[in-house]
C-alpha cells in the first residue's frame, strides 16, 4: 500500500501503540520533516537495557515504505550524537496539535484512539505552516486598529496574474481616495512597476542587493510615486 500525507500519520500510531517499545517508553515524539516524511524520537523510561528499536523500525519502514525515515532516535542510543539529538528534539517538542489526529489506523482499517498526553510533536517547516493545519486561518501579523491594513498577493506560479491583481486593487482603492503603498517582492521577475506607470529602477531587488553587499541603505530611493490614470 502507497500512503498519502494525510493515511501516513494515523499508520505510525497504530503500529507505535501496538509495539512493545511504546509500552516502556517515557516520551515518543513524531518528527514530520521538511519533504513531509514521518520519524520517531524516543527517550526510554526507566532503565533501556531491554529498549530495542529494531523490530519496530523494520515494521514501520515495511509498512509506510518513503513515507518513513529512519533510524528512530533514542536518548538512550550508545551513539552519543544520536543521544544528544534526541534529547535536543525532545526539548524542541510541542504537544500532540489539535489538528493532528487523535487515532490511529491499522492497515486493515481498524481504528483506536491514542492519549495525547502520551505523544510530542516537531514539525519542521520552512514557511506555510498554516497550509498543514485544519483549524481556522491566523493572520500572519497583529490586525491594530487605525493602522493601515497589509495585503499579499501570493502564488509559487509564475503568469497567474497576482501582479495584475495587485494592481487592479490598488486602482480601486486609489480611486476611493486611498493611499496605498505596494511593494513588488517578485524578486526573480518583478513587473509591477511596469504595470503601474512607474520607473523599473531602482528596484526593492535593487535596494537588498546593495544594503546586502555594501552594509548601507542606497542614496537612490525604490520608492515611486504614481498618478492613478483613466
Amino acid at each position: 500500500m502507497t500512503h498519502t500525507f494525510d493515511t501516513a500519520l494515523p499508520t505510525l500510531l497504530w503500529i507505535v501503540q501496538h509495539s512493545p517499545s511504546f509500552k516502556t517508553s517515557e516520551k515518543t515524539c513524531v518528527v514530520r520533516d521538511l519533504r513531509g516524511r514521518l520519524r520517531l524520537v524516543v527517550k526510554p523510561a526507566g532503565s533501556s537495557a531491554a529498549f530495542s528499536l529494531d523490530s519496530l523500525t523494520t515494521e514501520l519502514e515495511r509498512e509506510l515504505g518513503a513515507s518513513f525515515a529512519g533510524p528512530i532516535l533514542s536518548t538512550a542510543s550508545p551513539r552519543p550524537d544520536e543521544s544528544r539529538l534526541a534529547s535536543t528534539l525532545l526539548g524542541k517538542a510541542d504537544s500532540w496539535p489539535d489538528e493532528w489526529p487523535r487515532a490511529g489506523r491499522s492497515p486493515l482499517g481498524d481504528t483506536e484512539p491514542i492519549d495525547p498526553g502520551r505523544w510530542l510533536s516537531f514539525q519542521r517547516t520552512v514557511s506555510k505552516g498554516s497550509w498543514l493545519s485544519r483549524g481556522p486561518g491566523k493572520p500572519p501579523w497583529p490586525l491594530v486598529a487605525k493602522a493601515p491594513a497589509i495585503v499579499s498577493f501570493l502564488s509559487f506560479k509564475g503568469g497567474v496574474g497576482r501582479s495584475t491583481a495587485l494592481g487592479m486593487i490598488a486602482w480601486q482603492l486609489a480611486r476611493k481616495g486611498r493611499k496605498v503603498v505596494c511593494v513588488d517582492l517578485d524578486l526573480e521577475a518583478p513587473g509591477l512597476a511596469a504595470l503601474m506607470g512607474a520607473p523599473e529602477e531602482p528596484s526593492v531587488l535593487d535596494f537588498l542587493l546593495t544594503t546586502l553587499a555594501t552594509g548601507r541603505s542606497p542614496q537612490e530611493d525604490p520608492v515611486h510615486s504614481v498618478t492613478v490614470q483613466g
